[in-house]
């Protein structure tokens, strides 16, 4: 890597121009070969590595261990964790989503049986308790399917929640376990 970049620091150093070379012309550039230089990628901030951040924990080596060491026991404090807690935080198992499409079943013929009731109260006093009840029964139906739908909506998000709530517990018991790892190998998770 040395030569590497002291061969980009000579072929720089020859493209300058001096004041000789401002007065004579310029002679054709020798050909050379291309020199590629990758970038290098951005680090981690030391005690954010990987596992670190992705637990959104950060790690400080409390026994002056070097970055490499680190590196070498957050990962198998890692490995360990995955091992012990059966959870792997790059990819959590979402548990199966609760059956919402009973949420709120029985809600139309609950409404429509309260619109006959009403219905028939009111027909009575029309003098057609037959007809009071069956538009009763039809408003008190049509109530009860706004009302199945709102309970479906209501179920469904609390299945997201408990979702969630489950991804976010199996995270928390990962993270548990890597911590006590670390702190195992002498460095302070926070």
């Amino acid at each position: 890597m040395r030569s590497l970049i002291r061969a980009v620091l000579v072929f720089a150093a020859g493209m300058v121009p001096t004041a000789t070379s401002a007065q004579a012309p310029a002679a054709p550039p020798a050909q050379t070969p291309a020199v590629t230089v990758a970038p290098l990628a951005p680090a981690a901030p030391q005690g954010r590595d990987a596992a670190a951040m992705l637990l959104n924990v950060y790690v400080f080596p409390a026994n002056n261990q070097t970055v490499n060491q680190q590196a070498t026991d957050s990962n198998a404090c890692f490995g360990w964790a995955r091992q012990q807690t059966g959870v792997d935080p790059t990819n959590p198992t979402v548990p199966a989503q609760a059956d919402t499409s009973q949420a709120g079943r029985g809600s139309v013929v609950r409404g429509g049986a309260r619109g006959a009731v009403a219905g028939t109260a009111i027909g009575a006093i029309a003098g057609d308790a037959g007809r009071g009840a069956a538009i009763g029964a039809t408003a008190g139906g049509m109530a009860g399917v706004g009302n199945r739908a709102q309970a479906s909506q209501q179920a469904q998000a609390r299945a997201q929640q408990q979702q969630q709530a489950a991804i976010n517990a199996q995270i928390d018991s990962f993270r548990r376990a890597y911590t006590a790892c670390m702190e195992g190998k002498k460095y302070i998770v926070r």
